[in-house]
């Protein structure tokens, strides 16, 4: 009896090691690969340690593949153009222009090349989920939201 207890604790202890081993990803289906990633995303998202993530040049669906809530947005090279909309038009890619709610702003790091227009360096918004956010010309930093209100969002 006594060693069918210990067998099954060691059993006990080396199964949540080995549920923790890295996996083949060469098995795994594109689909697979793809929801690996989304999981792997949203819980980076969800840990405290985190601080800011560089978000590339794109469309992104807010709920989706950025995450709803209050967010300061920062241009660190040279200059970018984020649009947040409600709707889009029937390539699911731009704003409806007569869509219910569409912003954009133009954002520069200082001394870019077209510091004359672009010279706000940030700003920040409170996403929506199910709201569009279209990033043009070079990537943002995305941070939380600890301070100061920008007089565009509300």
């Amino acid at each position: 009896m006594k060693k069918l207890i210990t067998v099954i604790l060691i059993l006990a202890m080396l199964l949540p090691a080995a549920a923790l081993a890295v996996t083949d990803l060469s098995g795994m289906s594109m689909e697979e690969l793809l929801e690996l990633q989304d999981s792997v995303r949203a819980e980076i998202l969800s840990r405290s340690q985190w601080e800011s993530v560089t978000v590339p040049v794109g469309y992104y669906v807010v709920g989706v593949d950025i995450p709803e809530g209050h967010w300061t947005i920062k241009c660190p090279e040279n200059y970018a153009l984020i649009e947040y909309y409600s709707d889009t038009d029937e390539s699911g890619k731009n704003a409806d222009p007569f869509g219910r709610m569409y912003f954009g702003i133009c954002l520069g790091a200082p001394g870019n090349q077209l510091e004359s227009i672009y010279n706000q360096p940030e700003t920040d918004i409170e996403l929506k989920a199910g709201y569009y956010v279209h990033i043009s010309e070079y990537p943002l930093v995305f941070e939380p939201f600890t301070g100061r209100q920008s007089p565009f969002f509300n």
